[in-house]
């Protein structure tokens, strides 16, 4: 009788223990390509992934099940491209401290805002600093003024990429409009995708494509 709940009790525990665990931030595996899933609040996430030279992005809910990480992409409505987008703002004010501040919005072209996107800045093309966006679309970036001029190269998943040069050591608020890139495919038709666990933390998920032969990899947490 006692090895009967023995054997139970590990039962259980391996059925159960990925539950007890709450996602939140980003992890990412690099293999033959590259998966990046952003969990932010209880049940939502962002999918990047790069396969070769081919891309792919989405967004929608997840649950944990029976030791299977489940992504639910949401299922979009078409949209209308807004031609009222397709001009870039740029708006500035002068700075009266040792650095200027830049707050960048970047949209695409149906006016939906372009999230986790990255800032480059560059100066005589070395890379100076990099800033990553949030998800609403939005980054702010402050500047020394002794950089100037200095490009910023705006890249991300989805998105052409797009590169300004900024003279004057100015505050700077941009509005950034961007053409889809057609390379990558959108995951917005009600997808699903289901990974095996093997291992789970807070830090790590060590998981594989359900059904596949291939070995586990190692998801790891970004602060």
């Amino acid at each position: 009788m006692k090895l009967i709940l023995i054997l139970l009790s590990i039962f259980f525990i391996q059925n159960t223990y990925a539950q007890e665990v709450e996602l939140k931030g980003k992890y990412s595996a690099s293999f033959m390509g590259a998966e990046t899933i952003n969990f932010v609040g209880k049940d939502s996430f962002y999918f990047d992934g790069f396969y070769c030279i081919n891309g792919v992005k989405g967004k929608g809910r997840c649950e944990i099940r029976n030791n299977y990480l489940i992504l639910n992409f949401e299922k979009a409505k078409p949209k209308t491209r807004i031609d009222s987008l397709q001009l870039d703002e740029i708006e500035t004010s002068i700075s009266l401290d040792s650095f200027s501040v830049l707050k960048i919005n970047c949209l695409n072209t149906n006016g939906d805002a372009t999230q986790y996107f990255n800032v480059m800045v560059t100066k005589n093309g070395k890379n100076i600093t990099s800033y990553a966006a949030n998800n609403n679309g939005l980054a702010e970036l402050k500047i020394k003024k002794s950089i100037y001029p200095l490009e910023l190269k705006i890249t991300g998943i989805g998105i052409v990429t797009k590169t300004i040069t900024l003279k004057a050591p100015l505050n700077y608020t941009l509005k950034l409009i961007h053409d889809e890139n057609n390379d990558i495919e959108i995951l917005n038709k009600g997808e699903q995708m289901v990974y095996e666990i093997e291992e789970l933390t807070e830090e790590l998920i060590t998981m594989k494509p359900k059904g596949s032969n291939g070995k586990f990899y190692k998801y790891r947490r970004h602060n």
